[in-house]
């Protein structure tokens, strides 16, 4: 049977969304605060997680926001060979998009 591992990203005090305050939300923004060393730490975890997957599952909002970012990238990052898992509507429930 396979193992779901859950990675999210939240500040001390369990605010989550809008981490880089584009979207405008009161506590948003947090993200940015990190110092460089603990961002540079959080990366290489980051990438970890993101290697050793055989797949990643998206919420819609996510996978949007993701996908184009993705597409542009080169290294490690460039879709690291993972499969991505999006729910895009209660009609389309899920959909795939395989690795370049």
């Amino acid at each position: 049977m396979g193992k779901i591992v859950v990675s999210e990203n939240l500040s001390l005090d369990g605010v989550v969304q809008d981490p880089t305050g584009e979207e405008g939300f009161r506590h948003g923004g947090w993200f940015l605060q990190i110092g460089d060393k603990d961002r540079e730490e959080w990366a290489k975890a980051e990438l970890g997680e993101a290697l050793g997957a055989e797949a990643l599952l998206l919420g819609r909002r996510s996978d949007e926001h993701f996908a184009p970012r993705w597409l542009s990238r080169s290294g490690e990052w460039a879709g690291a060979g993972v499969s991505r898992w999006s729910r895009t509507s209660e009609l389309n429930p899920m959909i795939h998009a395989s690795a370049g």
